[in-house]
C-alpha cells in the first residue's frame, strides 16, 4: 500500500506480447488491486505498440478510466513504436481527458481527434496533428506555453489549437523553445497570414527547410537575436549556430536558401552561414550523408567552429578539408578510410586554427600504419593543435611526438 503514496511516475513500455488493449487493461487491473486510486502520481508515460484486432471503442473506454485511476496527471508522454488507428484514439482520448489539467503534453502519435480546453498552466507541448484531425472545440493558451513542437503543418496546429478569438494577433508571449518539423512541399494556404504570429522571448528555433518555414522566417515576429538556430534535414545534415543575428535581413537571406530540400540550396545555404562573418559565435556542421556535397574548391566555411562528419569519409577528402577550415577549431571523424597516400593532395595541409582533432576507425595492424603515415603528414601543420583522439595510439605515435 506503501506505493499508493510514494509513487509519483507510472511508466508503460509495452515490450509484451500481449495487443494494446489485453495489455492497458491488465495495467489498470492491477493498479486497481492494490488501490482504487492513485492521487500522488503526476506523471504518465506510455510507450505503446499497435493492435489491430481491437476496437476503437475499447481503446477509448482504457484511456478514459486512466483518467479515473490516475486523477492528478499534469505530465503526459506517448509514443509508439508503429501507430496505427487504435493509437491515434488512445492517444487523443488520453489528452482530451487530462487536457484541462497538463502542464507538459508530449505526444508523437498523430492525433485524430482533440477537442479538450487545455489547462493555463500548460507549458510544453508536443502535437501531431492528423489531416483531418476534429479540433473544433479545442483552445490551447499562447501566452503559457514555453517549449513547443510542432511535426506537421504549422497553419494548419495553428488554426486547430488556438481559439479564434485570439486569431487576430497570436503572440506566443513567454515561448522559449519552438521546434517546427514542416512537409518538404507543402504549399502555404493564402488565407492564413503568419504576420499574424509574434515570439518576442524566443530563444531556440529548430525547423527543417519547407515551402512553410520560408513564409514562417520571412513573416512572423521574431527577436533580432536567438541564442540557437539548428536546420535539419535528413538528406545532408544539421546545422547549429549560436547567438545568432537573426533580423529581419538575416532571416530574408536564410529564407532564400530554405524554401525546399534541394541540395544545391542547401550547400549554398551552408557557404552563407558558414562564411558570412560575425553572423554567430558558435557554429556546428553535423554532415550526415556526403553523396552529394560540392567540391573542395565550392566550399567557404571560413566562419564554421565545429564540423563532425558521420558516414565514412576518405583520408584524403579529410586532409583537403582541413586547410579550408581556416577558422574551425574542432573535427570530429566518426569512421576513417584510409585511401592510398597516392591519392593525397600533393601539399601538405595547414590550419592554424585547429584545437581538437578526434578520429575514429576500425582497428587493424594495417590501420596502425595508415593512421601514422596520415598523422606525419597532417601535424605538422597545426600548430595550434590540443588534442587529438584516437581509437589507439600507434606504438609508433611516442616517438614521432619526441621528434615533433
Amino acid at each position: 500500500m506503501g506505493y499508493k503514496h510514494s509513487a509519483t511516475r507510472l511508466v508503460l513500455f509495452m515490450d509484451h506480447p500481449l495487443g494494446l488493449v489485453p495489455f492497458i487493461h491488465k495495467v489498470q487491473e492491477l493498479l486497481c488491486i492494490v488501490a482504487p486510486l492513485w492521487p500522488a502520481i503526476v506523471s504518465l508515460h506510455a510507450e505503446l505498440q499497435s493492435d489491430s484486432d481491437a476496437t476503437g471503442e475499447a481503446a477509448a473506454e482504457l484511456a478514459s478510466k486512466f483518467a479515473t485511476i490516475l486523477p492528478s496527471v499534469t505530465k503526459l508522454y506517448v509514443n509508439a513504436e508503429v501507430e496505427d488507428n487504435l493509437c491515434k484514439v488512445f492517444a487523443s482520448t488520453l489528452i482530451n481527458c487530462y487536457a484541462p489539467q497538463l502542464a507538459h503534453c508530449e505526444c508523437y502519435i498523430m492525433l485524430d481527434s482533440v477537442d479538450a480546453q487545455f489547462s493555463t498552466d500548460l507549458k510544453n507541448v508536443v502535437v501531431r496533428l492528423d489531416d483531418e484531425a476534429e479540433t473544433s472545440a479545442t483552445s490551447m493558451h499562447p501566452e503559457s506555453i514555453t517549449h513547443f513542437y510542432i511535426a506537421g503543418s504549422i497553419q494548419r496546429t495553428v488554426d486547430h489549437l488556438f481559439s479564434a478569438d485570439t486569431r487576430d494577433a497570436i503572440e506566443f508571449t513567454n515561448l522559449e523553445q519552438l521546434c517546427i518539423l514542416s512537409p518538404v512541399d507543402e504549399d502555404s494556404d493564402n488565407k492564413f497570414s503568419f504576420e499574424q504570429l509574434a515570439f518576442p522571448k524566443l530563444s531556440v528555433l529548430r525547423t527543417n527547410p519547407s515551402n512553410q518555414a520560408k513564409h514562417f522566417l520571412n513573416s512572423a515576429q521574431f527577436p533580432d537575436h536567438l541564442d540557437k538556430l539548428e536546420l535539419l534535414t535528413l538528406h545532408i545534415g544539421t546545422i547549429a549556430l549560436y547567438n545568432i543575428k537573426f533580423g529581419t535581413k538575416q532571416r530574408e537571406q536564410l529564407a532564400t536558401f530554405i524554401d525546399d530540400e534541394e541540395r544545391v540550396e542547401f550547400w549554398s545555404m551552408a557557404n552563407y552561414l558558414f562564411g558570412t562573418f560575425e553572423l554567430c559565435t558558435y557554429s556546428v556542421f553535423t554532415l550526415g550523408h556526403l553523396d552529394d556535397m560540392p567540391s573542395i574548391d565550392n566550399i567557404a566555411w571560413d566562419f564554421l567552429v565545429k564540423l563532425e562528419i558521420i558516414p565514412t569519409v576518405e583520408s584524403s577528402l579529410l586532409l583537403e578539408l582541413i586547410p579550408r577550415l581556416r577558422n574551425t577549431k574542432e573535427i570530429v571523424v566518426h569512421s576513417l578510410e584510409f585511401s592510398m597516400a597516392g591519392s593525397w593532395p600533393q601539399e601538405k595541409p595547414s590550419n592554424g586554427s585547429l584545437e581538437i582533432l578526434r578520429l575514429n576507425y576500425t582497428v587493424t595492424d594495417m590501420s596502425n600504419l595508415c593512421v601514422m603515415a596520415l598523422l606525419v603528414r597532417l601535424l605538422p601543420g597545426l600548430p595550434s593543435i590540443e588534442e587529438l583522439f584516437m581509437p589507439v595510439v600507434p606504438p609508433e605515435f611516442y616517438s614521432f611526438v619526441d621528434e615533433y
